[in-house]
């Protein structure tokens, strides 16, 4: 890989966002700034990218393998990098069972690596490989829950007082007791 410019070895892309005959050139604009991008990253740095639409993601290895990730702006930075990792450790994988000498590809070649369509189809929800993003969400579900199990409570608290204040049984003494001790209770405990 004597060249300074970046040798492209494999490529997968999602390009299902865009119409048919706009493909090709969407095909264009990513390889040329994921070879654009590869060239200015300093080996064994991460790099972002604000691109006009999107953000690219890269990491020039060492060995200068340089692998980008083209996203919109909406994909976390965090789980791009963890897709350039796994797909690192999938291509030295691939490179050492295959035994392909990287050193002598000169020019664009596709090395069949397979498994990187495989990765970029399960990575388009970065909810499913983010942990972080997972238990994010849970925890608003949670407190979803919560806030309407509160506002259940304080709905049939009220609902409570109209029956006790119409209720005969109940003396005046008993309904200005519960009144007296609900509001001392406000004052102890807000929610919000």
């Amino acid at each position: 890989m004597g060249s300074t410019q970046p040798i492209q070895i494999g490529a997968s892309m999602d390009l299902s966002f865009a119409g048919f005959f706009e493909r090709s050139t969407v095909r264009e604009f990513i390889n040329f700034h994921s070879r654009l991008v590869v060239s200015r990253t300093p080996k064994e740095e991460r790099m972002e990218v604000a691109l006009e639409k999107g953000i690219a993601y890269t990491y020039v290895t060492s060995d200068r393998i340089g692998i980008s990730v083209i996203a919109d702006e909406e994909y976390p930075k965090r789980v791009a990098f963890d897709l350039i990792y796994k797909i690192m450790q999938k291509l030295n994988e691939f490179v050492f069972t295959n035994k392909i000498n990287l050193e002598t590809i000169t020019t664009d070649y596709d090395i069949k690596f397979k498994y990187l369509d495989t990765l970029v189809a399960e990575w388009q929800n970065p909810k499913d490989k983010d942990n972080i993003m997972k238990l994010q969400g849970e925890i608003d579900d949670v407190t979803k829950i919560m806030k309407k199990n509160l506002s259940d409570l304080l709905q049939r608290e009220e609902n409570l007082e109209q029956l006790m204040s119409k209720s005969n049984d109940l003396s005046k003494v008993s309904v200005e007791f519960y009144k007296k001790a609900k509001a001392t209770n406000k004052k102890c405990c807000s929610l919000s």
